[in-house]
């Protein structure tokens, strides 16, 4: 009966506990900054309506073959992946063989005006423009230190070949326009409600208030991160898989030249972004201290974060260096 009385008593505490946070009535300084955040500033129903929208609007992608010699290639690469041997050294010789023998048997049936005979050469040949491809990656592979075959159409998805398009660059506009809609409202409050004044002269209005904010932020700027990001990598990498996800980043031809394994390389660029959207978050924090207009703060955190990524998406190359640009769009490239 004591311990029924003790549970009760201790669900219930909870209970008032989780209702005062949601209500601000609370004495502890992070709790009350988590109401103004999550619950005054909205946040908490933006992160939501975010996560609502990845959610409802997540279309698992299907590994895409635009051609029969996109099919072909990703066989050879299967079958020759692994490291650059002398056998697959040999492999190639043999194949190579084999089409020259085939191409002069269907010219000598052209010649002798049998074009029945010529076609059954057809077949044969259909894979040599991929295996051209795959001649070329092997002659690349014999300049590196270590490469390997791998087939890296999934891998280029997420490491920013060309065949990825403008994904990276638009990814880092959907996480900075939405930490500048999170994170804006955190230090303007405190000018629109006059709190402000309290803070600067208050001995804990200052240093502790900032890092109360500052842990507010980076799990706000988490939050989006993970919602972001992390959906793409799944979507690339459940499609197309991952093997050979431990093979040296330079086996892939646009990473030439890094000493790292795949894994490692999209660690470091996840790491990369990660820092940036930190910058971006101290940086929103700095703006809208100075600015103390909600609206001014945004545009020019808009000026600042946004339009460089938009320039760049429409060709203007030199605003890839812009700003926080390199970091957040973490392209590693030699």
């Amino acid at each position: 009966m004591s311990l029924y009385v003790f549970y009760g008593s201790v669900q219930n505490r909870s209970r008032r506990f989780f209702f005062t946070i949601f209500k601000g009535r609370n004495t502890s300084l992070f709790l009350q900054e988590c109401y103004k955040v999550f619950i005054g500033g909205r946040v908490l129903f933006i992160l939501l309506a975010f996560g609502a929208f990845v959610w409802f609007g997540y279309t698992p992608i299907n590994e895409k073959f635009e051609s029969s010699d996109e099919i072909y290639y990703k066989q050879y690469m299967l079958k020759l992946e692994g490291e650059f041997t002398p056998e697959k050294e040999q492999f190639l010789i043999d194949e190579q063989a084999k089409f020259d023998r085939a191409q002069e048997d269907m010219q000598r049936e052209l010649a002798e005006g049998n074009v029945f005979g010529a076609m059954k050469y057809q077949n044969i040949l259909t894979p040599q423009t991929a295996f051209e491809q795959v001649k070329a990656h092997a002659e690349y592979l014999r300049s590196t230190n270590g490469g390997e075959f791998v087939y890296d159409s999934g891998y280029k998805l997420l490491t920013g070949d060309e065949s990825a398009g403008n994904k990276d660059t638009t990814l880092a506009l959907t996480a900075l326009a939405m930490l500048i809609c999170t994170l804006t409202y955190v230090y303007c409050v405190e000018y629109q409600t006059g709190a402000a004044v309290l803070l600067h002269s208050t001995p804990r209005g200052r240093k502790a208030v900032f890092l109360r904010k500052l842990v507010i932020g980076t799990l706000v700027l988490t939050a989006v991160y993970v919602l972001t990001y992390v959906p793409y990598f799944y979507n690339v990498l459940n499609a197309y898989g991952t093997r050979q996800l431990s093979a040296p980043a330079c086996s892939l031809e646009h990473l030439s030249g890094l000493n790292l394994s795949i894994l490692e390389y999209l660690i470091l660029i996840s790491v990369l972004r990660y820092l940036g959207m930190i910058i971006a978050m101290l940086l929103i924090y700095f703006v809208s201290r100075k600015a103390k207009s909600y609206i001014s703060a945004i545009l020019i955190e808009t000026v600042v974060l946004i339009v460089p990524l938009v320039l760049y998406l429409l060709d203007v190359s030199a605003f890839k260096w812009f700003g926080l640009s390199p970091v957040i769009i973490a392209k590693v490239q030699e």
